[in-house]
């Protein structure tokens, strides 16, 4: 049978037959491919001209284990009776829901039927007589399953985990062949966001290209504006959103999506192990590979890959990988474009508060919106810094009017955040100023007697003074 693009797209395994086999099968846990390819294949494969009579369709779909034993028995009698009309039938076992390892399909009756099936389908059936099986669960260590791989064509589309690592190229690709097929364009930014919106959902994937198509009419190039007013965010698309404004450092954004995850019900391990943890985890991993080999920042994430691909391979073995042991390179070729953001001691820092954050989390009653904001907070939040000081610096403050007395020129500042530059007891300014009058004294110059003092050990020089006392800046006085 030939492969349609669909195929190609989903990427089906299972053994070639040759083209005068009669029995086929279209299985794997993505329903809407599932049902389209095996609608499509049960068209083709329908005689022409027969109607009704060329194509028998039995409901797969049961409630409990009588129902199923009743679908595996009709099929069992449809297929060992000849065409009505014609020369050739196809026998349609549609959205079969016991084939799975659920308590209907471990059924004593089911499973005695199925080895019925499976005995008939290794015999042969009736000349002209084509068997259509399409199933969404499915348990690959079943005896029937391992019959259809020998006997059938057997075409599998399982739906992409969009919580495993590599999951986006294999959603790029299917993103790019489907919008080829309807002619249309997207730019590089807008192609990423609609994968990570949709999440690999093909399902999806078609609604929210078919919106986009009748949307644009006649102009058919869309860009990323146009994706984010028309998309939806879906579950992996809130979660991907949220990786994607932690790398952009936008706070306020960060803290939306975690509420509005965890109004979604979301669990806060679930948000801080599949959103904050990988998204860190990238930044870090890019960082350290672009500070350590001089890689300069990418335009685009296939840029990064073809760097990471010339490294040698010392310098990768500690990437994450894929299934199939390839470098998941996609995800850290979208970090590297936001790594020049951040400090690579600043990312360590974070992932060490993600840890305290997990075992938070587990071990305490502490309320989880608090935890996960405290964790985006401290990666994004602007640390203050400690100006250096001048020497001259407390005679310059000594000139400047009090917060409160100008409050037009400062903006959230506390209101006695000025009465240390003008006080003369703090301790601060009395230490600061004792250190000005030591530099300004000549060396091994005397110094008065202070009170409580002995006069033997009064008379010292400047450096001794400070480290004994601190307490009587103002009573240091140089003299000749």
């Amino acid at each position: 049978m030939n492969s349609t693009p669909c195929d190609e797209i989903a990427m089906p395994k299972g053994k070639a037959k040759a083209a005068s086999a009669k029995i086929y099968a279209v299985l794997g846990s993505d329903e809407s491919e599932v049902k389209r390819v095996a609608a499509e294949l049960a068209s083709n494969l329908t005689p022409p001209g027969a109607g009704d009579f060329g194509l028998e369709v039995i409901d797969g779909a049961a409630d409990n284990a009588d129902q199923a034993e009743a679908r595996v028995r009709s099929a069992i009698e449809a297929l060992q009776t000849l065409p009505f009309f014609g020369n050739a039938k196809v026998v349609w076992l549609k959205n079969v829901n016991f084939l799975g390892d659920d308590q209907k399909a471990r059924s004593a009756a089911v499973q005695s039927a199925l080895e019925e099936l499976s005995e008939l389908v290794d015999s042969g059936f009736g000349p002209g007589v084509t068997l259509l099986i399409s199933a969404t669960d499915l348990d690959k260590r079943r005896s029937f399953y391992k019959a259809l791989l020998k006997r059938a064509e057997v075409q599998v589309f399982d739906r992409l985990d969009s919580g495993r690592s590599g999951w986006e190229e294999e959603a790029l690709e299917m993103v790019q062949q489907r919008t080829k097929k309807r002619k249309l364009q997207f730019d590089d930014d807008a192609l990423d966001l609609f994968v990570l919106l949709t999440g690999g959902d093909t399902r999806q994937i078609d609604n929210e290209l078919e919106k986009i198509d009748t949307f644009l009419g006649n102009d058919r190039v869309a860009n990323a504006g146009l994706v984010r007013e028309l998309v939806p965010l879906s579950r992996a698309g809130v979660i991907f959103e949220l990786g994607n404004a932690l790398a952009a450092r936008d706070l306020q954004l960060s803290l939306k999506l975690v509420r509005r995850l965890l109004d979604q019900g979301e669990s806060a391990i679930g948000i801080l192990l599949v959103a904050i943890v990988p998204t860190i985890r990238n930044l870090l991993l890019a960082k350290d590979l672009m500070e350590r080999y001089r890689l300069p920042r990418p335009h685009s994430p296939f840029q990064f890959i073809s760097a990471i691909n010339h490294l040698p391979t010392e310098a990768t073995d500690h990437l994450p990988r894929k299934k199939d042991g390839s470098i998941n390179a996609y995800a850290l070729g979208i970090a590297a474009q936001q790594a020049v953001r951040f400090e690579t001691t600043q990312l360590m820092e974070a992932m060490r508060s993600c840890l305290a954050a997990n075992v938070q989390v587990v071990t305490t009653q502490l309320d989880h919106e608090l935890i996960l904001t405290e964790v985006v907070v401290k990666l994004l939040g602007e640390k203050l810094r400690r100006p250096a000081f001048h020497r001259n610096a407390l005679q310059i403050t000594r000139r400047l009017p009090l917060v409160s007395a100008q409050p037009d020129r400062y903006k959230n500042v506390p209101a006695d955040a000025g009465k240390r530059l003008n006080d003369r007891n703090d301790h601060y300014y009395q230490e600061h100023e004792m250190h000005q009058r030591r530099d300004d004294c000549p060396k091994n110059t005397r110094i008065p007697p202070m009170p409580g003092i002995a006069p033997k050990t009064a008379w010292t020089t400047a450096d001794t003074m400070l480290k004994r006392n601190h307490a009587q800046p103002k009573m240091i006085d140089c003299i000749a």
